[in-house]
């Protein structure tokens, strides 16, 4: 179903409401006011205004109306635009000297909140420039909604000239009718459902549609990977679709082969079938470039390896001795740092000054003593720094003492001393840091106070 027209023959399908109240509807009072149905030229329309037949000397409509004709609630889709279609006829009293808010008009609105609120999709007055005719409104930011389409009449209470009304008819709701709907046919002619493919096979489909092919969104997608479009081949005079498929270039197993084609008017199908690839051999186009790298790493172990036997195992020897060496190597250096560090204890090492770090604003200072508050920041964020002689790491402590040791591994019996300042400096420049000397700055005086 792409819409829905609602009767010109019975007023079952609205509610009217307003000003002037619906007369009796009756066998014999068919109420002549407000909105009723009439007829003209024996087709059936809703009139809002007097009497039973439109321009006519002994009918019209009344000062101060507001006369309105709502649809029922209907539910818009949105798969495409959405339009509102109806033909009118109207007739409204000539009063070219008032303004236009306090002009005769009639108005046609739409709510999709049931009648709480509405908006406006068109306005006419009597100079307006179409007052005959099919009207087509496209309401298509409404679509997904229940909606209501409102007719109102409304006058003033001036009365000037001849009126006839409005009078409405084929009141319709949904898609163009006009546009095509109907999705493309695709029928896959080869391969079969579930067949067995190797090597290089054709796929061939055939693809058409009742008005008018998109042949620029035609796909092809193998396990939802999409074809390169330049390899697909469509006839548009026979309307067959070939694909060339190297099986060669996929592992052996199952697939899923999907075409997809669009019309014009964006209508979209598909048809997909599952084929088992089985090659049952190794393709060295895939695989030649893999095979020839495990070819030869194997040839060069096992030359590797006759070498090796033919020497008396020496090299393997020799390696074994190099690791031991540098493993001797490294004690050796690890015994160096702690004589290095044994032998500074021995020295001045505590006329070196401290190291002070302020983690608030990581400032680095050189002092004879131990502060808590930092001089640039003024938080109590000061600690004492320490940076191992051997793996560099730094330590913070909450205060000086000669008995830190690294917590690393390979930095065992490690004490942690007084550096010299100028080694400090160095490993703070390699990290773009300054090492300052810890002193407060004088406060500059205020006529304010003190």
């Amino acid at each position: 179903m792409i819409g829905y027209e609602f009767s010109s023959e019975s007023l079952s399908e609205y509610y009217v409401v307003g000003n002037p109240i619906q007369k009796e509807l009756t066998a014999w009072l068919k109420g002549d006011n407000t909105w009723h149905i009439t007829s003209r030229y024996t087709q059936s329309y809703i009139y809002g205004g007097l009497g039973q037949s439109f321009d006519s000397l002994n009918q019209g409509y009344e000062t101060n109306w507001d006369i309105k004709l709502i649809t029922h609630p209907l539910h818009v889709r949105d798969e495409y635009k959405v339009y509102l279609k109806y033909y009118f006829d109207i007739s409204l009293e000539n009063e070219f000297f008032l303004e236009l808010d306090e002009l005769d008009k009639c108005t046609v609105s739409i709510s999709k909140n049931f009648g709480e609120s509405w908006v406006i999709l068109k306005e006419y007055f009597f100079d307006s420039e179409i007052l005959s005719g099919n009207e087509s409104l496209d309401i298509s930011q409404f679509s997904d909604e229940d909606i209501m389409i409102m007719f109102t009449l409304s006058t003033n209470d001036i009365t000037t000239g001849f009126g006839n009304g409005w009078l409405l008819s084929n009141i319709y709701i949904g898609y163009n009718k006009s546009t095509d709907f109907v999705n493309p046919n695709i029928e896959i002619l080869s391969p079969s459902n579930d067949e067995l493919v190797s090597g290089i096979f054709t796929l061939e489909a055939n693809v058409s549609d009742d008005v008018e092919l998109d042949n620029s969104r035609i796909y092809i997608y193998i396990n939802n990977q999409i074809i390169d479009k330049t390899l697909l081949n469509y006839d548009q005079a026979t309307g067959i679709l070939t694909f060339q498929c190297d099986t060669t270039l996929y592992i052996d197993g199952l697939y899923d082969i999907k075409v997809v084609a669009y019309d014009k008017e964006g209508n979209r199908a598909e048809s997909s079938i599952s084929v088992v690839v089985e090659n049952g051999f190794i393709d060295l186009r895939t695989w030649g470039v893999w095979l020839i790298i495990i070819v030869s790493v194997l040839s060069i172990g096992i030359i590797s390896y006759f070498i090796a036997e033919k020497r008396g195992k020496v090299w393997i020897k020799n390696r074994k001795n190099s690791n031991a060496e540098k493993i001797r190597l490294k004690h050796i250096d690890n015994d160096q740092i702690i004589k290095r560090i044994e032998l500074i204890e021995t020295k001045d090492e505590q006329q070196r000054p401290l190291i002070l770090h302020c983690k608030y604003c990581r400032s680095w200072f050189e002092s004879n003593k131990f502060n808590y508050i930092c001089p640039v920041c003024e938080h109590d964020q000061i600690y004492a720094a320490y940076n191992c002689m051997n793996c560099g790491k730094w330590y913070f402590k909450d205060e000086p003492s000669d008995d830190y040791y690294c917590k690393k591994k390979n930095c065992q019996g490690v004490r942690l001393i007084k550096r010299e300042k100028e080694e400090i400096k160095d490993i703070l420049n390699q990290k773009g840091k300054l090492l300052r000397k810890y002193e407060f700055k004088s406060k500059k005086s205020s006529i304010l106070g003190p």
